[in-house]
């Protein structure tokens, strides 16, 4: 909790860096919506440990499942799930987040892009899978319908984000409508409750870390060449900076889910894991997942027809050249994704790792 709360801090000033009005109106959406989700986590926190004594996550994890009861459990986990679904992003609470980040200067968008949203989500799977031995146990779920709640939210989540996604014509809040999208896919491993759904969500967190976090660094190059951000005045960039266009098309295709890329490993894993599931009823958000790929790739080629393929309109300025710094950010991200892609078993292998000694350490009296 104080770590995370540090970040933001950090992050409130970083929104607001160049104080211009609409950032200035951004960072306070962004600071009161964040503040009253810590103030629930905080709530959260102190009556968890009234009823345990103790908040370190080895010992709760020991220890809660002898304690707890059904009461409690559903009130800590509820009010758990409101906090992280606010920080991280899922419907129906992800507003703030396209509502501020396309107003934060392009640099500082990619570092929120690419870290907030997804260390919410690990902190909301670390408390799910050790506190309420999500995926982990045996049995029937610790919060019954929890699992299929947080299905719910995943499917929710990905279709109003991919829709409003589309109807952009900013690219900066394109990509604000995606990042609450591909949180989506890592909510959905963790309602998958199993080893493979918590492998598949921290092997996607690793993925979408890099490409959106490239992706908003290109679309700062979009607007430096293009002079702005409105896709309805770009134009002509596969022709000025064809480099530039094959980068930002091999991020754009890797968020999509295209092989051989990150993106295609990431949602396989996730959506193999929810057909592997005990119940049938993941197989329906496997079919969600798959829609919600499909208009994502949609959305990101209407993206790049719209900065790269389409000709520049007559009578509008000649594209400016992308600058080197610029080009290597974005060639160094969309070469991790590329190379993830290629040697994926070494990433999955971790992933898996992680996720066994994870879960290993939600049950009840195994040894660490």
């Amino acid at each position: 909790y104080v770590w995370f709360e540090v970040m933001l801090v950090a992050s409130f000033v970083l929104m607001a860096h160049n104080r211009t009005r609409a950032q200035m109106d951004a960072a306070f959406k962004y600071v009161a919506i964040n503040l009253i989700a810590s103030s629930i986590f905080l709530t959260a926190l102190g009556l968890l440990y009234g009823a345990a004594g103790t908040l370190n996550m080895a010992d709760l994890a020991n220890v809660w499942p002898t304690m707890s009861t059904p009461g409690i459990d559903i009130v800590l986990a509820t009010l758990f799930l409101i906090a992280f679904s606010i920080k991280a992003g899922l419907f129906p609470l992800f507003f703030w987040l396209p509502a501020s980040y396309h107003t934060a200067p392009i640099s500082v968008g990619a570092a929120l892009a690419g870290l907030l949203t997804k260390v919410a989500f690990y902190a909301c799977l670390r408390v799910f899978v050790l506190v309420f031995g999500l995926g982990a146990r045996d049995g029937p779920a610790v919060v019954p319908g929890l699992p299929a709640l947080l299905g719910i939210l995943a499917g929710a989540t990905m279709i109003v984000s991919v829709l409003a996604a589309i109807a952009q014509v900013d690219v900066r809040r394109l990509l604000a409508f995606h990042v609450v999208g591909q949180v989506a896919y890592l909510t959905m491993g963790l309602a998958v409750a199993s080893l493979l759904g918590v492998a598949a969500a921290i092997f996607y967190t690793m993925h979408t870390m890099l490409v959106q976090a490239g992706l908003f660094l290109g679309a700062g190059a979009i607007a430096r060449a293009n002079r702005g951000y409105d896709l309805r005045a770009a134009g002509g960039l596969m022709r000025d900076q064809p480099v530039f266009a094959a980068l930002f098309a091999l991020l754009a295709l890797s968020i999509s889910g295209v092989p051989p890329l990150s993106g295609f490993w990431a949602k396989f894993l996730v959506i193999d894991a929810a057909f592997r599931a005990d119940s049938a009823w993941y197989a329906w958000l496997a079919v969600v997942a798959l829609v919600a790929g499909a208009l994502t790739l949609y959305s990101m080629s209407t993206l790049w027809t719209q900065a790269f393929w389409r000709t520049r309109d007559q009578g509008r300025a000649a594209s400016r050249p992308v600058p080197p710094a610029m080009l290597v950010a974005v060639a160094m991200l969309a070469a991790c994704t590329l190379g993830i892609g290629l040697a994926v078993e070494p990433v999955a292998r971790l992933a898996r790792d992680s996720a066994a000694r994870m879960t290993s350490a939600a049950m009840p009296g195994t040894p660490r």
